[in-house]
């Protein structure tokens, strides 16, 4: 899997090493990803101010994509992760024919 991570801004070790484990997760949940591209930007929108977008791709589907917003990085990356293996989760089921 060909993993992407871009930012405007440094990011902390702590930081790259969540999405590196959330990474491995979903690969090891669901060995077809061919990339990942995790896209990190901070907004000016009040109190939800991190955005935090994931992009997957399948082998012959359409990639999934999930955006979501946080007040911390840490917490928007997770829940994004959190939606992404739900959602191939059904895409697994739906390969199986269940």
């Amino acid at each position: 899997m060909n993993i992407q991570i871009e930012s405007s801004f440094k990011r902390s070790d702590s930081l790259n090493q969540l999405i590196d484990r959330h990474v491995n997760k979903l690969n090891r949940f669901y060995d077809r990803i061919t990339f990942a591209n995790i896209f990190l930007k901070k907004e000016n929108e009040g109190h939800l101010s991190d955005r935090v977008t994931l992009r997957l791709g399948l082998p012959k589907q359409a990639d999934i994509t999930i955006s979501e917003k946080g007040s911390r990085f840490e917490a928007a990356v997770t829940h994004a992760f959190e939606v992404a293996e739900r959602q191939l989760k059904r895409q697994k089921d739906k390969m199986r024919g269940n």
